[in-house]
């Protein structure tokens, strides 16, 4: 990791004020249990073992949700062990499996965008499904990066959804240094990030739709941040014209989260409006 950005953020210091920030917001809200959708991926075990942290285990209800078979559900499992919280597994296949028929039998061809967003909505729905059943909220897992990224990399109603957004303010840098200062796997922490649909991941995609070669996570982080970056000008207006693209979804979806205050370079050279 980029020294630069190991002196720059703190994550002992971010992480209490982000805690503090979940228990006053959970409190004055009355709600005592959270749900956390777990992939396995470095989002949602961060929030995870927050909520779990916050709310104590026997509050936090962790559900894993393959669309029929997920080749890395081990994961998903090892981020519930590890947190020692309620669990469920709740598979989308069936509900996946008669919508696509509903639209084909009504003449409809289904296509990349519908097979990679409709999955990420029909998740969001279980997770608001189970809520009223347990009596507690859904935890958005969207991380900073992910929000400013090409078009906004979330699924819009998808997992861009719930009640309190555990990393927005963060970038997925940082989500990462969280997970490293609470002790989370670091194969977990830093596992690849993907959608589990289009068979690459995020950082590829996103490569791909900008026209950015080799973009990363790392490079654009430090962009945000306003740290040395190899981006190029090109580059940079890529970034800027990319954000512009996605940003009205975080005005649909405005989700309660925690601010860190650090500098966003995006929102400061796209204009707030």
């Amino acid at each position: 990791m980029d020294a630069n950005y190991t002196s720059f953020f703190k994550a002992e210091e971010e992480c209490d004020k982000l805690k503090a920030h979940m228990f006053v917001w959970f409190s004055s809200k009355g709600f005592k249990k959270a749900i956390v959708g777990v992939s396995g991926g470095a989002d949602s075990t961060v929030c995870c073992k927050l909520a779990c942290d916050v709310l104590g285990p026997s509050n936090v209800y962790a559900v894993s949700m393959p669309n029929g078979k997920q080749s890395d559900i081990a994961d998903a499992r090892k981020v519930i062990e590890i947190c020692g919280c309620n669990e469920a597994t709740l598979n989308i296949g069936e509900m996946f499996t008669a919508m696509n028929t509903q639209f084909t039998q009504a003449g409809f061809e289904l296509n990349d965008a519908y097979r990679s967003n409709s999955p990420a909505r029909l998740r969001m729905a279980m997770l608001f499904g189970l809520a009223p059943l347990v009596g507690a909220v859904v935890i958005n897992t969207c991380n900073l990066s992910e929000d400013c990224a090409w078009g906004n990399f979330s699924t819009l109603f998808g997992d861009n959804a719930g009640c309190y957004a555990c990393l927005q303010g963060f970038t997925k840098t940082e989500v990462r240094m969280i997970g490293d200062y609470l002790g989370l796997p670091h194969d977990l922490v830093w596992k690849t990030p993907n959608d589990g649909m289009c068979g690459k991941s995020d950082e590829d995609r996103i490569s791909e739709l900008s026209g950015i070669k080799n973009f990363t996570y790392e490079e654009f982080d430090k962009f945000i941040r306003g740290l040395p970056h190899s981006f190029s000008k090109c580059d940079v207006q890529r970034l800027i014209h990319g954000y512009k693209i996605g940003k009205f979804k975080n005005k649909i979806v405005n989700i309660d989260h925690y601010t860190p205050s650090l500098s966003n370079m995006l929102t400061y050279l796209a204009g707030n409006n």
